[in-house]
C-alpha cells in the first residue's frame, strides 16, 4: 500500500494522543502517596521528575536527525512501555526497591522523554507531509490531542474499572493500562510515521471521504473529544446509581479516539477497470481522483515557487542559536508555558485555600477540568485564528505577544478574591498556555525553516517549561506561600498565591514588548514566505 499524507495524519494524531499520557500523575499520585506514606515533598519531587526531564529532550531532534522518524516512534512507544509498567509494577508491589522515591522519579521522567520522542516524530511528519493550507490546521489538531488525551484516557479507565476513592490501591492499575496502550499504539503507527517525499506522483488513493471533509471531519471529532471530556466530571459523580451509564460513556471515547481513522477508510467499490475508464474518458467526464494530475512543467514551476519562499532564515540549530530572534522567541516560550505550569502544579493547593467571597468552597475537579478543556479547545482554535494574521499580511508571531497579555490578564484576574475569580483566571490562563503549543511548532518551522525542524522545535519544546516550573511553580510559589503561612505552616485565603500571580503577570508585560520586537524582526520571513519584497 502507497502511504499518503492522510495516513500519517491519522497515524500523528494516535501518537499524539500517547505522547499525552504525561500529563496523568494526577491520576495516581494520590494513591501512590497513600501507598507509600510519602509525604507532600515526596509527592512534588516524583511529580516534577517530567518536568526536570525536558531538560535534556532537546537531544531527541538531533538523534531523529541521525536515524529516522519510524524508528524514533518505535523507541518512544518501547520507553513508554517500560517506564510505565515498570512503575506500575513497582507501585503495586509486584517489584520491591529499596528506595521507591528515587525509583519513581526516574520511571517518570524516562516516561516523559520516551513520550517526548513521540512528540517530536508527531510534529516533525505533519509539518513536512502538509502545505501551508492545510499545516496550521493539523498541527492544531495534534496539539489538541496531546493536550486532551490525559482526561481521555482516565475518564475511560474510571468508566471501566471504577475506583471512586483516589487514594485506592486499584487507581495503581491505571499505570498498567498506560503501559500497554501506550506501548501498542505507538509501536503499530509506527510504519506510518514518515516524512513524505514532496514530488511523489499523485496517487487515486480511493478513500471513503472526499478531501474536501476530510479535515473538517476530524475537527469535528477533535472538538467533541474536547465536549467529552470536559463533561466527564459531571458522568463520573453519577458512577455510582448509574455505572451502566459510565461505561457505555468510556465505550464512545474509545470510539471518538479512534474516529480519526474514517478518513482513510478505502471505497468499498471496486477500483474502475481500464474499460470503464476509457468509457468515461469518451462521454467527456472527468474521472475523480485524490488530486488533479499535473504535467511535468506545472509540477516544476510549482517546485521552484516553493523552493523561492523558503524562509530567509532556514538553518539548524548552530546557525539558529546564533541569532537575537532564537533568544526572543525563547523568552515568549518560557512566559507563557510558565504560568501555565505554574497552575498545573499547584491549581489544586490554591483551591484547598482560597476562602473566597461567603467562604463559597472550591471545586477543585471544576477548575482543573476548566483548565484542561480550555486549553483544549485554544490548542485546537490556535492554527486557524493565527492564520488570520497571516492573511492580514502580519507575521504569525503576533501570536505571542497577544497570548502572554492574556496570561496577565488571566493571573491579575487571579489576584481577585472568589471561587469565580478563580475559574475565570484559570480560564484565561488556560486559553495563552494552551494555543503556544501549536503556534510554536508553526512558528519555529516558518521562521528557521523545515529542514531541521526535529532538533529546532524540541529545544523550544522542553527548556523554557523545565526553567519555568523550576523558577515559577516551585521556588517562587513556595517563598511566597511560606511568607504567608500560620503556625501550621499552612495558607489560608486568597492571598497565598497572590504575590506569585503579580510575579507572573510583570514577567508577562516584559515579554509582551519583547514578542513585540520579535514579531516585528520575523517581517522579512513572512514577506519573503508570502512572496512579497
Amino acid at each position: 500500500m502507497r502511504i499518503s499524507e492522510w495516513h500519517t495524519l491519522v497515524a500523528a494524531l494516535q501518537s499524539a494522543f500517547v505522547a499525552g499520557f504525561i500529563y496523568t500523575f494526577s491520576t495516581y499520585a494520590n494513591a501512590l502517596q497513600h501507598e507509600f506514606g510519602f509525604d507532600e515533598h515526596d509527592k512534588q519531587t516524583i511529580g516534577i521528575a517530567g518536568p526536570m526531564c525536558n531538560f535534556l529532550t532537546w537531544t531527541i531532534g538531533f538523534f531523529m536527525d541521525a536515524t529516522s522518524v519510524p524508528f524514533c516512534t518505535v523507541l518512544g512507544g518501547v520507553i513508554v512501555f517500560v517506564s510505565f509498567g515498570l512503575f506500575g509494577a513497582i507501585a503495586l508491589g509486584h517489584i520491591v526497591v529499596g528506595h521507591p522515591v528515587a525509583a519513581f522519579f526516574v520511571l517518570c521522567a524516562a516516561g516523559n522523554y520516551g513520550a517526548s520522542i513521540l512528540i517530536s516524530a508527531t510534529f516533525t511528519v505533519l509539518t513536512k507531509n502538509f502545505g501551508p493550507d492545510k499545516r496550521p490546521a493539523v498541527l492544531s489538531m495534534g496539539k489538541m490531542w496531546v493536550g486532551v488525551s490525559s482526561g481521555v484516557i482516565t475518564t475511560i479507565f474510571l468508566g471501566l474499572f471504577p475506583t471512586h476513592d483516589e487514594k485506592s490501591p486499584d487507581r495503581l492499575y491505571f499505570l498498567y493500562v498506560l503501559a500497554i496502550v501506550g506501548g501498542v499504539i505507538a509501536i503499530c503507527v509506527a510504519p506510518f510515521m514518515r516524512p513524505l517525499d514532496p514530488n511523489r506522483p499523485e496517487v487515486d488513493h480511493r478513500f471513503a471521504i472526499p478531501m474536501s471533509e476530510r479535515l473538517p471531519i476530524i475537527f469535528a471529532v477533535s472538538g467533541l473529544a474536547i465536549a467529552l471530556t470536559g463533561g466527564s466530571l459531571f458522568v463520573m459523580k453519577a458512577a455510582v446509581d448509574h455505572p451502566i451509564f459510565v461505561i457505555v460513556y468510556s465505550v464512545v471515547l474509545i470510539l471518538v479516539a479512534l474516529a480519526p481513522i474514517i478518513v482513510v477508510m478505502p471505497v468499498c467499490s471496486p477500483a474502475p477497470t481500464p474499460e470503464a475508464v476509457s468509457l468515461e474518458l469518451v462521454s467527456g467526464e472527468k474521472l475523480h481522483t485524490e488530486a488533479p494530475h499535473r504535467s511535468s512543467t506545472q509540477k516544476l514551476h510549482t517546485d521552484a515557487i516553493i523552493v523561492a519562499r523558503r524562509s530567509p532564515w532556514e538553518t539548524g540549530p548552530g546557525g539558529m542559536i546564533r541569532r537575537a530572534e532564537f533568544y526572543m522567541l525563547w523568552f515568549c516560550t518560557f512566559n507563557l508555558q510558565s504560568g501555565g505550569l505554574f497552575l498545573t502544579a499547584n491549581l489544586a493547593s490554591m483551591c484547598q485555600s482560597r476562602g473566597g467571597v461567603g467562604s463559597v468552597k472550591v471545586d477543585g475537579a471544576m477548575a482543573m477540568t476548566v483548565f484542561a478543556c480550555t486549553q483544549g479547545v485554544a490548542r485546537l482554535l490556535t492554527g486557524s485564528l493565527s492564520s488570520k494574521l497571516v492573511e492580514n499580511n502580519l507575521p504569525r508571531t503576533f501570536g505571542f505577544p497577544i497570548l502572554m497579555a492574556i496570561m496577565a490578564v488571566g493571573h491579575l484576574v487571579l489576584c481577585l478574591p472568589g471561587h469565580l475569580a478563580l475559574y475565570f483566571g484559570t480560564g484565561l490562563c488556560a486559553i495563552a498556555f494552551g494555543a503556544v503549543f501549536p503556534l510554536l511548532i508553526m512558528s519555529v518551522g516558518e521562521v528557521f525553516g523545515q529542514a531541521r525542524i526535529s532538533s529546532n522545535y524540541m529545544i523550544f519544546s522542553g527548556t523554557p517549561g523545565a526553567c519555568g516550573t523550576l523558577i515559577f511553580a516551585k521556588f517562587v510559589a513556595i517563598q511566597f506561600y511560606n511568607m504567608h503561612a500560620g503556625e501550621d505552616k499552612k495558607c489560608h485565603g486568597d492571598i497565598c498565591y497572590r504575590d506569585s500571580h503579580i510575579a507572573i503577570a510583570a514577567t508577562q508585560c516584559v515579554g509582551v514588548v519583547i514578542g513585540i520586537l520579535f514579531a516585528l524582526r520575523t517581517g522579512v520571513v513572512y514577506r519573503a514566505l508570502a512572496g512579497r519584497s
